[in-house]
């Protein structure tokens, strides 16, 4: 399956419908706190809603009775990344733009969608996707789209007064990012940007966000939902 980090919270949504060739570029979420009419398109306020203060939660997600739902569980919303960079994707991403523009009209027949876009490429999106009426556009700095690896790993758990916390949770935990190897070995020399691509969308989520020193990049993990987890060496090391 295409999507990194589903929810079971929305049984219409059903990710066997989508193609597993589509690019594995994007996250889903749902808040049970945001209203339907946010999650579809609302151009002017998505891009100028001011950016809110989240829980901060520390210790072990999992000890509080979180998990990270498996990779087939229907789910509600998907996070895409909008590509750019004329260094990583051939012909200055032109291609690029164009498969991203099915894929997320193809999504949305079955789900809310979030398009994050640079300022760059912000007016463009948005007259693009102006009479789509399932898909979200938000302004949004990056180095790269590839929000599979920075975006957020959403965990969760169903409530309980032990932590403060709503009777089902939603959460996101902010791993460290570095371009895939570092100065020197990565991609890229600056990913400051991407750094602060999970912890965005926690903010523009609200919901509680666990801040994690491990450099991790989401596409590295796949899991059962049961406590399972499949990875190759080659990522992990």
């Amino acid at each position: 399956p295409p999507f990194p980090f589903p929810l079971p919270v929305h049984k219409a949504a059903v990710a066997s419908r989508l193609s597993s060739s589509a690019p594995a570029v994007f996250h889903s979420i749902l808040h049970p706190q945001i209203s339907a009419a946010e999650n579809r398109t609302n151009l002017g306020l998505a891009r100028a809603e001011p950016r809110r203060m989240v829980k901060a939660m520390a210790g072990c997600p999992a000890k509080m009775g979180f998990r990270m739902p498996a990779e087939w569980e229907p789910h509600e919303q998907c996070w895409m990344g909008w590509p750019e960079r004329p260094d990583n994707w051939r012909e200055h991403a032109e291609p690029a733009r164009k498969t991203f523009e099915r894929t997320a009209m193809a999504i949305s027949k079955f789900e809310p969608v979030t398009i994050c876009a640079s300022a760059k490429q912000y007016p463009r999106v948005h007259e693009l996707m102006e009479h789509q009426p399932n898909i979200r556009v938000v302004e949004m700095s990056m180095n790269d789209s590839w929000f599979r690896d920075t975006g957020p790993t959403f965990i969760t758990r169903e409530g309980g007064s032990d932590i403060g916390l709503a009777e089902q949770t939603i959460a996101g935990i902010d791993w460290e990012f570095n371009a895939w190897g570092g100065l020197g070995g990565g991609c890229f020399d600056d990913w400051s940007l991407d750094r602060s691509i999970a912890k965005k969308i926690v903010e523009i989520e609200r919901i509680p966000r666990f801040a994690h020193t491990m450099v991790l990049e989401g596409g590295s993990i796949h899991v059962d939902g049961e406590g399972v987890h499949a990875l190759q060496q080659k990522n992990a090391c």
